[in-house]
């Protein structure tokens, strides 16, 4: 890069105080191609990417926020609309127990003595809607004043506003069901490797035969090349989505939501997605940023999402596709690779003080170290189609310290809220991780990763999509846009349950001496095993790879031993359908070192555990949505049934803090 290079980037970057701009997106793609300097190329996507957010050129203030000794946090565990309708009842029953002895069911009480939020994934949009959405919280509210019909409740107000649209009249839904077919294929193939209980092959000739009306022979013979079914299904007219979502497999709920996202969003992807369900189930906006006034209670308390930073490491055999059309052994890539680091996944975290303003910076640094740990980006791509060979590589490896200074740390307050859930919940974005998953997700559905670039004042989202954007629109890779995206920085988040899905890890990191973690499956509870000693370090192979990281010194055994003494509340009569059960409990834990965290050893720490064991109800996919308020449902009557009046009075004192429960 040249010395005239940045001096025109920073005399472009000078230009926009004034509004104008100067580049569109054909003068983008003219600059990918043929090379107008790497800095003018930066410098009109940050011209396009306009105020999206929030007036930049007020200087950030600086936000402190530090916990007190013995201060609590609590962590709601990722898992999806499951993680979310969990934490829904519980606090909604909490809500109720509070009313029940005789005060009012108080946010306010119930959270007053937690400064702390930490969340992972469904556990993000809870904590999104809880935090920034007074309808939210209405809805808890009046919830909590009928335990018994909080399931119904949370259906025809929440469920329903997720589906609203999936009862529409299909139109364009025909474009869109190549996109259908290969997520459903996706979706059974990852719960079959994950849960084991799925036959893929027979689910998929079910697909097959029901968007393309072809026999089961038919889709029999089918179902192993998929490129005939995705033909048929371009073909296909769906006249009643209602009739398919009812009638057929609920799940495809699942689809039809994301087909609806597909048509009405200009870029379908999973940010998009996380996106319409916060607008249209709470009324966030995709205006509203970290540092604008939530939920009066809230202020003044800190909150943080967790998510992970993917590394593959030069010279290995993984990268991370910001393009891709290779499906097979051909086509044009635009990848990258990370020097720095020695796993797979770098945790990381967004912050911000509540009602800190747009103007704050975060409370806490995005990874461990201010620079995370060195990592340096590095660029390469090309095209193989028949004869033809164009390869390309960024000139050199860029320090990443700038997109989590500059453009995350020090504009905390004006990243948007969708996308910070966006990022903290991109479950299926290691899909990025290889051509073929990333060309299916790219190309077809877009793209499962959140991405972020190195451009400050809250817009590190949108001038990263816009790249890809761009990069998608044009369909070739060239020198110029290989040096322009590492001077960027571009670079791919993925769901925080790639290195801790609890949350426990960064709020002990943050100060936090005890902590409340609220967990929202049998299976998952793994997730908290694996923070003790002698825990595996990892699960999983390619991009469905989780890591572990060891911050405890006890004995994952012993762990697992406290747990199954750990008292149940008692269910009432009948048959529950989905909680097998609702433990808590508590370990007195002392931390090891882990730089990844930042945790020191020596810590003691106070990990109390409120565990809605789950079963048969998955975190999205093969799910009909309205079981998640049955979930609710049996938790609140749960919680609600009278034998357990002091079991809940005990969680309400000594997890929560509540004055006057114990």
């Amino acid at each position: 890069m040249s010395s005239q290079d940045t001096e025109e980037g920073r005399a472009l970057l000078k230009d926009d105080a004034s509004g104008a701009k100067r580049f569109g997106p054909v003068s983008l793609a003219i600059c990918f191609l043929v090379g107008c300097g790497v800095a003018s190329a930066v410098a009109a996507a940050v011209l396009l990417g306009g105020g999206a957010h929030a007036d930049v050129s007020e200087a950030p203030s600086s936000t402190g926020f530090a916990l007190s000794g013995g201060a609590r946090a609590i962590a709601i565990a990722g898992g999806g609309f499951r993680a979310l309708s969990v934490a829904v009842g519980t606090t909604t029953s909490l809500l109720g127990a509070l009313a029940a002895n005789g005060g009012g069911p108080s946010l306010d009480t119930l959270f007053g003595n937690i400064p702390l939020v930490s969340s992972n994934s469904g556990g993000s949009w809870f904590s999104s809607e809880l935090l920034y959405s007074q309808s939210f919280n209405d809805l808890l509210v009046n919830m909590s004043k009928d335990l018994d019909q909080a399931g119904v409740m949370f259906n025809n107000t929440w469920i329903n506003s997720v589906l609203r649209h999936t009862s529409a009249s299909g139109k364009g839904a025909s474009t869109n069901l190549p996109c259908a077919y290969l997520l459903a294929q996706a979706m059974s193939t990852a719960a079959q490797f994950v849960e084991d209980k799925v036959d893929a092959e027979s689910l998929e000739i079910k697909v097959c035969e029901r968007v393309t009306g072809m026999s089961k022979i038919a889709c029999r013979g089918a179902v192993a090349v998929s490129q005939p079914i995705i033909n048929k299904a371009k073909e296909a007219a769906i006249s009643d989505v209602e009739k398919i979502v009812k009638e057929v497999f609920p799940w495809q709920q699942d689809l039809w939501q994301f087909m609806y996202v597909s048509e009405t969003q200009a870029n379908h992807n999973w940010e998009s997605k996380v996106s319409a369900m916060l607008s249209d189930t709470a009324g966030i906006s995709g205006g509203l940023s970290l540092g604008s006034d939530p939920v009066a209670w809230a202020k003044g308390k800190a909150w943080q999402a967790c998510t992970s930073i993917p590394t593959p490491a030069d010279g290995g055999r993984e990268s991370f596709y910001y393009y891709s059309s290779s499906i097979g052994f051909e086509g044009t890539n635009l990848s990258y690779n990370v020097a720095g680091a020695s796993r797979d996944y770098v945790p990381a975290r967004f912050s911000v003080v509540l009602g800190s303003g747009v103007g704050s910076t975060s409370p806490f640094s995005f990874c461990a170290t201010e620079d995370c740990f060195g990592l340096e980006v590095s660029v390469h791509g090309g095209t193989s189609v028949g004869d033809a060979a164009v390869s390309v590589e960024s000139s050199s490896s860029a320090p990443a310290t700038q997109i989590y200074g500059q453009a995350i740390a020090q504009s905390g307050g004006r990243l948007a809220v969708d996308s910070v859930a966006s990022a903290s919940s991109s479950a299926l974005g290691a899909s990025a991780l290889t051509p073929g998953t990333a060309a299916i997700a790219g190309v077809q559905c877009g793209s499962m990763a959140t991405w972020i670039s190195n451009v400050g004042g809250g817009r590190t989202f949108d001038i990263a999509s816009l790249y890809r954007a761009n990069t998608a629109a044009l369909g070739q890779v060239s020198q110029a846009m290989a040096d322009s995206y590492a001077y960027s920085q571009v670079q791919g988040l993925v769901d925080g349950a790639y290195t801790d899905n609890t949350g426990i890890a960064w709020a002990i990191a943050s100060g936090a001496t005890e902590v409340v973690c609220i967990m929202n499956s049998e299976s998952l509870m793994s997730g908290i095993f694996y923070l003790f000693a002698g825990a595996p370090a990892q699960w999983g192979a390619g991009f469905i790879k989780l890591l572990y990281y060891n911050i405890f010194e006890e004995s994952e055994a012993s762990a697992k031993d406290q747990y199954q003494d750990f008292p149940r509340l008692e269910q009432p009569g009948g048959t529950s359908k989905f909680v097998k059960g609702i433990a808590y409990g508590t370990w007195e834990t002392t931390t090891v070192e882990n730089k990844w965290f930042g945790i020191k050893a020596g810590i003691k720490v106070t990990l109390h555990v409120l565990s809605v064991e789950a079963v048969g109800v998955s975190m999205a996919d093969l799910t009909d949505f309205y079981y998640y308020g049955t979930l609710v449902n049996e938790i609140t009557s749960t919680f609600a049934y009278a034998p357990n009046k002091d079991a809940v009075n005990e969680i309400l004192c000594k997890f929560y803090g509540v004055d006057g429960a114990c």
